[in-house]
């Protein structure tokens, strides 16, 4: 019997996730007159507003990898939005086609894609479901470095979380400037980002007083959180490449410091 009472007490107080429904749906918004289509997931049984999180995607666009990033972190109870930075929706897993896309987008003279990820963070702030004071960023590669950017100026947000994005922004933060939490996430042999780069980016943090931290991955290198860079850097003779243990650890990271801020 007593077996029995405690066993009905831990169901009682123990938090649970199996009721969950995650939804997802194609949502359209514009920037600049372009027609943008992004990822949106959310769990449909949670009523009340709730912590946004945009995800700024790898110059692949909104592939399968980050939809399935999507879909867990509306695990957690977030809302969650995928950016999309190159209009219609567009995505490749072809690096000289990705190049083309970013290009278009962020070449010389161009701030496309500044204005498609504030155009995606403005319709994720005004969704029904969203605590639009409670909202994160996280950036894979391209978009990672993006998000730090614009946290470096001013975005306010409370954390940004980059996971390999080089940092090449040229503006430098002012003191009590940066209002974001910055978690910058990197392989330590990425040949996107070198120890200057690092050094550069601690001194300036440093400097703005700003909250932030550096965690560097032993023996992992660039998109390290993508499954399938193996194969595309092995077909492209591009080298990125997926590490299980540094995906699972960073992941965790990113879990510590959204409930921490959020």
């Amino acid at each position: 019997m007593k077996t029995i009472f405690f066993a009905l007490i831990i169901l009682l107080v123990t938090p649970s996730t199996s009721f969950a429904k995650i939804e997802s749906l194609s949502l359209n918004y514009k920037s600049q007159n372009k027609k943008h289509i992004g990822f949106l997931a959310w769990d449909s049984q949670k009523k009340s507003k709730r912590p946004g999180i945009l995800i700024a995607p790898e110059w692949w666009g909104i592939n399968s990898d980050m939809k399935a990033k999507a879909l867990k972190l509306a695990q957690l109870g977030y809302v969650v939005l995928v950016a999309d930075f190159y209009g219609q929706g567009l995505t490749t897993d072809n690096p000289d086609q990705a190049g083309k896309y970013l290009d278009s987008i962020q070449g010389k003279n161009k701030r496309m894609a500044t204005t498609a990820f504030m155009s995606a963070l403005f319709k994720l702030k005004n969704h029904k479901l969203v605590n639009s004071k409670k909202i994160a960023i996280i950036g894979y590669s391209f978009g990672g470095g993006l998000a730090t950017d614009l946290a470096r100026n001013g975005l306010d947000v409370k954390a940004v979380i980059n996971f390999h994005g080089a940092v090449l922004g040229k503006k430098t933060a002012r003191p009590g400037f940066v209002k974001a939490h910055i978690l910058w996430l990197k392989g330590e042999h990425d040949s996107f980002i070198d120890k200057k780069m690092e050094d550069n980016f601690r001194k300036e943090m440093t400097k703005a007083h700003a909250k932030f931290k550096i965690i560097t991955y032993k023996d992992t290198f660039h998109s390290f959180t993508f499954k399938d860079a193996d194969r595309i850097g092995k077909k492209h003779n591009f080298f990125i490449k997926y590490h299980p243990l540094s995906d699972k650890q960073s992941w965790n990271q990113t879990k510590l410091l959204l409930k921490r801020v959020l």
